[in-house]
């Protein structure tokens, strides 16, 4: 049975099932979902603050932003509990502190999904898949295996460690990395070859973003890292849009640096022109799904309202979150 509790949760996206659902309603909450249809729609700041008021808890499972002025105008709110990893893209983590709000999200769970999507359109990528959907009278001469080929992963964390595996293991790649710190027990496991970044970017024929969205992972692609290309580069972004410069996304685009970029998201300000960039037939965009697997969201909505429960009951849970690592 679940932990007796009471109160109000805000539940948004529409990706987390009935059933646990009905948990937070067996466990004595009353549950507040205005996102239950798919596409859910984003909450507008002010919606999401008139939301929040009443509520002690709130599991984000949208692309909701909760920000400064949103957690300040709930006073009675004692947890955020959020659907993934990438907590910081979506939550002030610096406003929640101050408020003392606990922060938890869930890890391990998606780094499988997330991998095999990464793959998935690497794959894609190097042998063209929807290009020839799209004319099947084009030129085999870019289409490439993976095998024996240099990868770069940017982020050996979970998802970056499954990537590497799959890519070493499942299609004899020669996988190289680039971390914050070196990670000698995956490099003999896996064969890896720890490379500094600009070095990286040199010598590999696509590259792998896993890195989380912090102050230090912003624009790190930059228009001088991505002018030492000799030839286009292939880019795969798990990570947040902002990972890469828009600056080096116009730049790399126009001067053939760049072979093609996938996101997986994308920005949500024009400041450098990247609307008009996205109509590149080069940049290929999909809407925040790389974990958007029943598996990985299945389990993440039982950990995620299962560490909800456990702070509204006890205060703690072994999934607060402290920093993301890369």
């Amino acid at each position: 049975m679940p932990k007796r509790v009471s109160g109000s949760v805000l539940v948004t996206g529409a990706s987390v099932p009935e059933r646990y659902l009905n948990q937070l309603r067996a466990a004595g909450l009353n549950v507040v979902n205005p996102s239950a249809s798919f596409p859910p729609d984003i909450l507008p700041e002010s919606e999401l603050q008139g939301l929040l008021a009443d509520c002690d808890a709130y599991l984000l499972g949208g692309d909701e932003i909760a920000s400064r002025s949103v957690l300040a105008a709930a006073p009675r709110l004692k947890v955020i509990a959020f659907l993934g990893v990438g907590y910081a893209s979506f939550v002030d983590a610096a406003a929640a502190a101050d408020l003392g709000i606990p922060i938890t999200n869930t890890p391990g769970v998606l780094a499988n999904s997330v991998a095999e999507f990464a793959v998935g359109e690497l794959l894609a990528a190097r042998r063209r898949i929807v290009d020839y959907a799209v004319d099947p009278r084009l030129s085999q001469e870019k289409c490439r295996d993976l095998s024996g080929h240099p990868v770069g992963v940017v982020g050996l964390g979970a998802i970056g460690t499954r990537v590497s595996e799959i890519l070493t293991n499942g299609f004899g790649a020669q996988v190289h990395y680039f971390s914050r710190s070196r990670k000698p027990r995956i490099e003999t496991s896996l064969g890896l070859t720890y490379l500094p970044l600009p070095k990286m970017v040199d010598q590999v024929e696509a590259i792998i973003l896993t890195v989380p969205d912090t102050p230090e992972t912003v624009c790190m692609i930059s228009k001088d890292l991505i002018a030492v290309r000799r030839s286009p580069l292939t880019v795969i972004n798990l990570g947040r849009p902002e990972v890469i410069s828009p600056r080096a996304l116009e730049w790399g685009l126009r001067n053939d640096r760049i072979e093609s970029v996938w996101f997986d998201d994308y920005y949500r300000d024009d400041e450098a022109g990247v609307t008009e960039l996205r109509k590149d037939p080069r940049v290929k965009v999909t809407p925040h799904i790389a974990s958007l697997t029943h598996d990985a969201r299945d389990a993440m909505s039982a950990m995620a309202v299962a560490s909800l429960l456990n702070i509204l009951h006890s205060g703690t849970d072994p999934h607060i979150v402290i920093s993301d690592a890369y």
